[in-house]
C-alpha cells in the first residue's frame, strides 16, 4: 500500500506532492492555475498527478500506468488535500460569508453607479444661464451656469478640506449664494457647476460663518464630467466586488464538498 498525498493552494497555486511521506515535488505556477501534470514512480511503476481547471475551480486525477485510477472500492491511498492551517484555514471557513459580504458590497457600487448613470443622462446638452437672483427657484443639482456673481477676488475665501468657497452674493430670497472650487482660482462673474442646498459639516460652517439659515453652493467641479468619471468607478468597483464574490462562493463550494482520486 502505499500513500500519495497532493497540497494545492487555491489561491497561491502552490503544489507539495509527496508519496510514502516524501516530497517528490514543490512548486509553485504563474500568475494564473490552468492545472498541471506530474508524472512519477511508485515501486517501479509509473504514475501521474494531473490537475486540471480553468482558474477557479479544479479536479484532481491519478493515473497509474497510463489508466485512470478507479473511484472507491479497490483505492489503497485516495489522493486529498491536507487541511489547511493559518490564514488559508480562516479564508476556508469565512469564504461563504466574505462571499455574501462582497456580493452586498458590489451591488451597493452597482446602484451607486447606476444612480451617477441616471443624473448623467438628465443634464442637458449644455448647462442653461440662470440669474443670481433666481439661484433659490432652481431645483437641487440642477446643473446650470450662474451669472451676475459678485465675487471679491481680492479677500481671503473660506476654506474647507482642500476646497476654496467664494460668497458670490444673494438670491432674490436673501439666501447666499457660495461658488465651490477645488482650486486657487477666482471664478469671476460666472461659473458652471451644480447648483444645491450645502449640507453636513461644511454646510454647518458655511451658516456659521454668513450668519443664515440657509446656504446655496454651485460646484464647479459638478456635472456630465464628474457623474461620467462617477458611473465608470462605481461600475469598477462592482465587477470587482461582484467578481471576488463568485470566487469566494466557488471556493466555499470546493472547499465543502467531498474528495476522492478520480
Amino acid at each position: 500500500m502505499h500513500r500519495i498525498e497532493l497540497e494545492h493552494g487555491y489561491f497561491t497555486g502552490r503544489r507539495r506532492l509527496t508519496v510514502d511521506g516524501r516530497t517528490i515535488l514543490e512548486q509553485t505556477p504563474g500568475i494564473i492555475d490552468f492545472g498541471s501534470e506530474h508524472p512519477f514512480e511508485v515501486a517501479g511503476v509509473p504514475c501521474e498527478v494531473v490537475i486540471t481547471g480553468n482558474g477557479i475551480r479544479f479536479q484532481y486525477h491519478l493515473m497509474v500506468d497510463g489508466a485512470a485510477h478507479p473511484h472507491g472500492g479497490q483505492v489503497p491511498r485516495p489522493i486529498r488535500r491536507k487541511r489547511a492551517g493559518g490564514v488559508l484555514a480562516v479564508v476556508n471557513r469565512c469564504a461563504k460569508y466574505m462571499a455574501v459580504f462582497l456580493a452586498v458590497l458590489g451591488l451597493a457600487f452597482l446602484a451607486l453607479g447606476v444612480q451617477s448613470l441616471a443624473r448623467l443622462v438628465s443634464f442637458p446638452e449644455h448647462p442653461p444661464r440662470v440669474a443670481l437672483a433666481t439661484a433659490g427657484t432652481q431645483p437641487d443639482d440642477a446643473w446650470v451656469t450662474l451669472e451676475g456673481l459678485r465675487i471679491d477676488c481680492g479677500s481671503a475665501p473660506i476654506r474647507r478640506h482642500g476646497t476654496n468657497y467664494y460668497l458670490a452674493g444673494q438670491d432674490g430670497g436673501g439666501v447666499p449664494v457660495v461658488v465651490a472650487v477645488d482650486d486657487e482660482s477666482c471664478p469671476g462673474e460666472q461659473a458652471s457647476g451644480v447648483l444645491h442646498e450645502m449640507g453636513g459639516r461644511n454646510g454647518a460652517e458655511l451658516r456659521r460663518r454668513t450668519g443664515a439659515p440657509k446656504v446655496l453652493v454651485l460646484s464647479t467641479w459638478g456635472g456630465p464630467a464628474h457623474e461620467l468619471a462617477g458611473a465608470a468607478v462605481f461600475s469598477l468597483m462592482a465587477l470587482l466586488g461582484l467578481g471576488l464574490a463568485w470566487l469566494f462562493a466557488l471556493h466555499a463550494y470546493d472547499v465543502s464538498r467531498p474528495r476522492s482520486a478520480d
